[in-house]
């Protein structure tokens, strides 16, 4: 599989998540800040979803890098395919 491949996938990996995070950690601060005697367990199944999110993210994150320090560190012009086919879908959109 080719390293501009995997790097896209992950580029839209990190989207969604930036997407989805942003709606779990609202509803996280919505139910920490309306913390009732009745209502700890929704805040307690937040606070999960929430590390579960801030867990996923990162490692999306994390492998990003490693596909990046690859094609840094590779000897052909992995890097420079890299950049044209990031510059490539900036354009489409």
């Amino acid at each position: 599989m080719k390293l501009y491949v995997v790097f896209s996938v992950l580029e839209i990996f990190d989207k969604l998540c930036a997407s989805f995070g942003q709606d779990i950690l609202e509803s996280l601060f919505a139910s920490a800040s309306s913390v009732r005697s009745g209502s700890r367990s929704a805040m307690w199944l937040d606070l999960l979803v929430a590390y579960g999110y801030l867990t996923a993210h990162t490692l999306v994150l994390f492998y990003q890098v490693v596909a990046l320090s690859v094609a840094i560190n590779s000897n052909s012009n992995v890097l420079l395919t890299l950049l044209i086919s990031n510059n490539f879908t900036e354009l489409k959109t």
